[in-house]
Order: structure tokens, then sequence, then C-alpha cells
């Protein structure tokens, strides 16, 4: 597995869901980005690695900005 492009591609996912508005498409991505934490951590594990611990226990991220309503007019 190349890691690097196994993080790449989760950050881009995480970019994504932050990006649309619709719901249900957000969802779909964060699950597919899940998957991917999923299998860089099944990785480290395979190799040991400290790091591991990190992604297998990281709580579900939550796109900058979710968090806040927008202001009103």
């Amino acid at each position: 597995m190349d890691l690097n492009q196994a993080y790449a591609a989760h950050q881009c996912a995480l970019i994504d869901a932050g990006r649309t508005c619709d719901a249900r498409e957000r969802s779909e991505i964060l699950a597919a980005a899940s998957r991917i934490a999923q299998r860089i951590s099944a990785f480290q594990h395979s190799l040991g690695a400290r790091a591991a611990q990190a992604w297998h226990s990281a709580p579900s991220p939550v796109p900058f900005g979710y968090l806040q309503p927008e202001p009103s007019a």
C-alpha cells in the first residue's frame, strides 16, 4: 500500500465531504473516508506501526464548518 496515496485519498474525501451541501452525498463520502482510514489502520497494524492506534481509535471526522450555523443576513 502506498501510504502517501492513501492519506491523500482520505484527505480529498474529507474535503469533498466539506464541499457538498447534500447530506446523503456527504454521508456517503464520509463513509468512503472511513473505509480508507480503516485500510490505513489495518496496513499500519500489519507493520506494527505505533501510529496505527491513532487511526483505529480516531473519532469520525466532521468537516470544518458543520458545527456552526451559517450567519443570518
